[in-house]
């Protein structure tokens, strides 16, 4: 009996040590170490709880990442936000961004959310022209990721033309997903009046790069 107690201390005490002693499964990446409070490790078991700690920004909009799924729940120190999640079972990239919190409007902050969900790599993105949201629900505007070409363009949607100077094109946003003027068009999310209306207010902004109805 005395053996039998002796060989249970015995595993109970590997166990013991093997799980101090694991080595880490999957790696851990931060993409954007400057805002880190303090060093994350290299990596993490699976199924462990990770802690990030985020250093603190005043009157920004931010975006929390793990493999591309925004967290939104942190506690809130003196110093630091505290993010918390589960380490997956696979190498894990963790993204912060933020972005000015005074926007002219509350659909900027939508915009450069869903841009980064769909870009994390993106270094910064920024809403340069505001189009609006229309009856479906779309939204309309023309986003800078500060890594464009100033090649010119033509893009022509329901007999309107729209003449683009560099890369940075009319973009709509529609349940998440980005699409161009004319994909949204063809995909019902954009009417004929909703393109009239934003061609009016794209010569405004644009009055050297002319559009015009195609007859």
């Amino acid at each position: 009996m005395k053996k039998i107690f002796c060989i249970m201390i015995l595993s109970l005490m590997v166990l013991l040590w093997n799980s101090c002693n694991k080595e880490p499964s999957h790696t851990l990446t931060m993409r954007d170490p400057d805002w880190l409070y303090e060093e994350l490790p290299s990596g993490a078991v699976y199924g462990d709880i990770v802690t990030v700690k985020i250093c603190k920004a005043f009157d920004v909009g931010y975006l929390f990442l793990v493999n591309g799924e925004k967290i939104t729940a942190f506690d809130d120190t003196d110093d630091y936000w505290l993010f918390r999640f589960t380490m997956p079972d696979k190498d894990t990239v963790i993204t912060f961004k933020t972005y000015d919190g005074f926007l002219a409007d509350g659909h900027y902050g939508v915009l450069m959310e869903a841009f980064w969900l769909a870009n994390p790599e993106a270094k910064s993105v920024s809403v340069r022209e505001y189009y609006g949201e229309y009856e479906s629900g779309a939204i309309v505007a023309m986003i800078d990721a500060l890594e464009y070409t100033t090649e010119r363009h033509t893009e022509i949607v329901a007999r309107q033309r729209f003449e683009y100077g560099s890369s940075n094109r009319l973009q709509v946003l529609y349940d998440g997903a980005f699409y161009t003027l004319s994909a949204a068009y063809e995909s019902g999310y954009l009417t004929d009046s909703d393109i009239q209306t934003i061609c009016n207010r794209y010569i405004q902004n644009h009055p050297s790069l002319y559009t015009e109805e195609i007859s």
